[in-house]
């Protein structure tokens, strides 16, 4: 159900970070990443964690975890900050914040916990909007 995005994601360039995990050769997880913003923080580079996904027969076993972990660790230096629309106790595993603790909302409505963002330098954020690449938007 995710192809038609993430097709469209690579057709127009928007993808910044595609990462991977595998096991015995296979891939059984992934994340990308896309180019965000938030608005009134002009120089502050943000990616939108966009879609996130493990194998069926290899969910409940860290797996996602671990990747998502890696993923952060990855980033880290290479963006000042990472959001995602999630399950809260999950991304809080990474570092990922409620984005209303930090004064930022999304362009889209979703729930409260559910907006997620993780600072990972030592920029902070002004209070602003969150918004995907406008691809993504196109499909919700």
């Amino acid at each position: 159900t995710e192809l038609p995005l993430v097709e469209a994601l690579f057709a127009r360039n928007a993808v910044d970070h595609l990462h991977i995990a595998t096991l015995n050769g296979e891939i059984v997880a992934y994340v990308l990443y896309c180019r965000g913003e938030v608005t009134n923080n002009p120089s502050v580079h943000v990616q939108g964690l966009t879609i996130m996904g493990v194998l069926p027969e290899r969910q409940r076993q860290g797996i996602g975890t671990e990747l998502l972990a890696w993923s952060v660790a990855k980033l880290r230096g290479a963006c000042d900050a990472l959001f995602v629309v999630g399950h809260p106790e999950f991304y809080a595993r990474a570092g990922f914040v409620e984005a209303r603790e930090l004064g930022i909302e999304f362009s889209f409505p979703a729930p409260s916990p559910v907006c997620r963002i993780a600072v990972l330098g030592e920029q902070r954020l002004a209070p602003g909007v969150a918004s995907y690449h406008p691809v993504v938007h196109e499909f919700f």
